[in-house]
């Protein structure tokens, strides 16, 4: 199998066809494999995944799918996009990562002006930690954990 470039932000029919052919043949799920699924589009990866193996419903990727990926979440993936065109999936996983980038560079540069204001890294990271969790927040500030 030629190689692929998973690890490349734009890349995503690359991811699909890789993961589509490791599944189809049974292989060994790996880091880069995991790579497929972890560059913010991979819902749109496992949609991808859904439409090839509904295209071949008696295929090995078919047949193979749900070893390695969850059913239900590939099945919600692809019903909210089955509507649109190949184009429209690949548009659709490149809004996934932009949307993925702005929220991170929101994200950071919130930390920084914490930091800016003499918040320290730990406050910082305890604050979002909380934020994200409020019931761990409140455990950790009465005592309990």
């Amino acid at each position: 199998m030629p190689r692929t470039d998973v690890y490349a932000p734009d890349a995503f029919a690359s991811r699909v066809a890789f993961a589509a052919a490791l599944i189809a043949r049974g292989g060994e799920a790996s880091r880069r494999f995991d790579t497929c699924f972890e560059m913010y589009d991979g819902d749109a990866v496992a949609a991808g995944l859904m439409r090839r193996a509904k295209a071949n419903p008696e295929g090995n990727l078919a047949c193979n799918l749900f070893r390695y990926i969850g059913e239900a979440g590939a099945l919600e993936h692809y019903e909210q996009t089955k509507h649109l065109t190949a184009r429209g999936l690949a548009e659709f996983a490149a809004k996934l990562r932009a949307d993925a980038e702005t929220a991170w560079k929101e994200q950071t540069a919130t930390r920084d002006a914490k930091r800016a204001e003499g918040e320290t890294a730990a406050e910082t990271n305890f604050r979002d930690l909380g934020a994200r969790n409020p019931q761990l927040l409140h455990s950790c500030a009465i005592g309990s954990i």
